[in-house]
C-alpha cells in the first residue's frame, strides 16, 4: 500500500516549513537579545521612552535628543505596559528585524512562484538565512536602537513600490510608499537619502500593465500619483514636524549640528575611529568588506550579475533596475555619519540579497531551468554554515543571570535600593531608571551630551537643555541628586565624578568599574561589590 499526498496534506507541509524557518529565524534573533552587552548608544532611546511614559517629557522640548523621534513614542507606549526597559525595547528591535528577514523570505518565495514549493522555499529561505549570515546582521540586529525599525520601513516601502507598479490602484500604493519612507526617515534621518530613489516610480510603466487599468491622460496619472506619494510622505513625517515646531533650535542642534560637534570630539580626542572621508573608505574596507560573510556575499553578487548579462534575461525588469538604485542612495546615507561604523551599512544588506534573488529568479524563468541555481546555493549554503558562531552570547554563558537586560534591570533594583530611589546623576540611565528611580533630563543621551557639553558656550546650554560643568552645581543645589553612577565613560564623566567627591559621597558600590556614590549617611553594610552589572561596549 502506498501512500499518495493529497493537496491538503501538501498544503499542510508547506505550512509547517514556513512555521519551521519562522521559529528558527525567531529563535536566532533571540539569543542575539540576550547575548549583547550592553551598549552606550542603547542609552538615549531607552531613556527618551521612560520619560515619556513615566513623567511625560518630549524630546527636544525638555531634554536634548540626537536622533529623529518616532522611536520615542514607539517604547514610550511599550513601557507604559512593560517595566523590564532594555528588554523589551530590544525584543521590539528584535521582531523589526524577524519581519525583515520574513519580508526578504516571502519575496524570493514569490519570486520564483513559477517553480515547485521546493524551489521556492529553498530559495526563499535561502535569501532569508543569507541575510541573517551577514555579520553585519549579527553586530547591528537586536539592540535598542533605530536600525532594525528603519531597515523594516524601507523594505517595506519597496514591496508597496514593487506593488504600484503593477497593481490597478496604483495611487493608494504610491501613498503608502510616502508614508513608509516618512516613518522610516522619523526613525533615522539618515534614510532621508533614499527618498530620491523612489522617484523611479514616477516613469514610464512597464509594456505588460494593461492601459485599461491608468487614466486616460498620462500628464494626469503621473500628477496624481506625485500627489499621493508627497501625501504620504507628509504624513509619515508629521511626528517630525510636530517636534520641530515644538522646539525648533532644538531639533536643529539634536539633529544637525550635533553630528558635527560629535566629529570634533573625536578628533580632539585622538579617537581610534578616523574621521574624514578617507578614514571612512579605509573603515568600510577593512571592516565591513573584508569580514567572510561580507566577501561571500559580495562574490554571489559579483557571480549571478555576470551570469544575467550572459544570459540577457527579461523578467524583473522594474526590481533589477531599482535596487541598485536604492543601494546606491542607501550607501549615501550610510556615509554620511563621520566617523564610520560597521552598523550605518546594515541597511543595505537585505537589498543586496534581494537583488541576487531577483537577478536568479529572472535567469531561472529566461532558461526554463534551475540548473542556474546550484553554484549559488553552494554559496549561500557556505555563508550560513560559517555563521552560527555571531550568534552565540558575547560571555559563553548560557545562563539567564548573564543575560544583559536582566542584568541591567537587577543592576537598577540595586541603584534603587542604596539610593533610596532618589534622582541618580549618571551617564548611564538606563540603569537607574530600570530600578525607578529617576534621572536628570539633560543626560538622557547618556555620554554623548558630556562630550559636547564643553563645546557649547554657557549662555547657550539652558536654552539646549545641556548642563556643562559650569552650572551643574547651581542645578544640583535645586535638584538635589541622592546618588552618582559613574565609571566607564572617561572623560565625560569627569564632572560627575568630581561633584560626587567634592560633596563627600560615599562609594557604595563597584561593579565592572561603574561606582554608586550617595550622599548622606551610610551605613557599613550597604557597601557592596557585584559582578551583576551588565557588561558594557564602550
Amino acid at each position: 500500500m502506498t501512500f499518495r499526498k493529497t493537496p491538503a496534506s501538501r498544503h499542510l507541509l508547506q505550512k509547517a516549513a514556513a512555521a519551521a524557518f519562522f521559529l528558527f529565524a525567531g529563535a536566532a534573533i533571540l539569543l542575539l537579545v540576550l547575548g549583547k552587552a550592553l551598549d552606550h548608544d542603547e542609552h538615549q532611546f531607552v531613556a527618551s521612552g521612560a520619560l515619556l511614559a513615566r513623567r511625560s517629557l518630549l524630546p527636544y522640548r525638555d531634554y536634548p535628543y540626537f536622533h529623529t523621534p518616532n522611536l520615542v513614542f514607539v517604547y514610550g507606549l511599550l513601557f507604559k505596559r512593560f517595566s523590564y526597559l532594555l528588554l523589551t525595547a530590544r525584543l521590539f528591535s528584535a521582531a523589526c528585524a524577524l519581519a525583515a528577514v520574513l519580508a526578504v523570505f516571502a519575496l524570493a518565495m514569490k519570486a520564483f512562484g513559477q517553480h515547485a514549493f521546493a524551489i521556492r522555499f529553498g530559495a526563499g529561505a535561502g535569501a532569508g538565512l543569507l541575510f541573517m549570515a551577514n555579520p553585519l546582521f549579527a553586530q547591528t540586529s537586536a539592540r535598542a536602537w533605530n536600525h532594525d525599525a528603519g531597515v523594516l520601513l524601507v523594505l517595506l516601502a519597496f514591496v508597496a513600490a514593487c506593488a504600484a507598479r503593477r497593481r490597478a490602484r496604483s495611487s493608494a500604493w504610491m501613498a503608502a510608499v510616502g508614508l513608509l519612507l516618512g516613518l522610516a526617515v522619523g526613525t533615522r534621518l539618515t534614510f532621508v537619502t533614499v527618498v530620491p530613489a523612489f522617484f523611479v516610480m514616477f516613469g514610464r510603466e512597464e509594456s505588460s500593465i494593461d492601459p485599461r487599468l491608468y487614466f486616460k491622460s498620462k500628464r494626469r496619472r503621473t500628477l496624481r500619483r506625485i500627489i499621493a506619494f508627497a501625501s504620504g510622505l507628509i504624513a509619515g513625517l508629521l511626528p517630525v514636524f510636530w517636534m520641530f515646531f515644538l522646539a525648533s533650535c532644538q531639533f536643529i542642534f539634536g539633529n544637525f549640528q550635533y553630528p558635527l560637534l560629535n566629529t570634533a570630539f573625536r578628533i580632539s580626542g585622538g579617537d581610534k575611529y578616523g574621521t574624514g572621508t578617507l578614514a571612512r573608505l579605509h573603515f568600510v574596507w577593512t571592516n565591513v568588506l573584508f569580514q567572510p560573510g561580507a566577501l561571500i556575499l559580495l562574490m554571489l553578487l559579483v557571480a549571478t550579475l555576470r551570469q544575467a548579462a550572459r544570459s540577457k534575461a527579461v523578467a524583473f525588469r522594474f526590481e533589477r533596475r531599482f535596487l541598485p538604485m536604492l543601494i546606491l542612495y542607501l550607501l549615501i546615507g550610510s556615509f554620511a555619519p563621520d566617523p564610520a561604523f560597521e552598523q550605518y551599512f546594515y541597511a543595505i544588506i537585505p537589498f543586496i540579497v534581494l537583488w541576487i534573488v531577483y537577478e536568479l529568479a529572472a535567469i531561472a524563468r529566461d532558461e526554463r531551468s534551475t540548473r542556474t541555481l546550484r553554484m549559488p546555493a553552494i554559496i549561500a549554503a557556505i555563508a550560513v554554515a560559517i555563521a552560527p558562531p555571531q550568534f552565540v552570547p558575547a560571555q559563553r554563558n548560557w545562563s539567564p543571570a548573564a543575560w544583559a537586560p536582566l542584568q541591567a534591570h537587577h543592576f537598577g533594583q540595586q541603584v534603587r535600593q542604596l539610593s533610596g530611589g532618589g534622582r541618580v546623576l549618571t551617564l548611564h540611565p538606563i540603569i537607574p531608571l530600570e530600578g525607578g528611580c529617576d534621572i536628570y533630563e539633560e543626560f538622557t543621551t547618556g555620554p554623548f551630551v558630556g562630550r559636547i557639553a564643553p563645546m557649547i558656550p554657557t549662555d547657550d546650554q539652558p536654552a539646549l537643555h545641556i548642563l556643562g560643568e559650569g552650572m551643574l552645581s547651581a542645578e544640583l543645589r535645586r535638584r538635589p541628586a541622592a546618588a552618582v553612577l559613574a565609571g566607564i565613560e572617561g572623560d565625560p564623566e569627569s564632572p560627575l565624578i568630581r561633584y560626587a567627591t567634592r560633596h563627600h559621597a560615599t562609594e557604595v558600590l563597584d561593579v565592572k568599574r561603574e561606582k554608586l556614590w550617595v550622599f548622606g549617611p551610610i551605613s557599613p553594610s550597604s557597601s557592596q561589590t557585584s559582578d551583576s552589572a551588565p557588561a558594557q561596549n564602550p
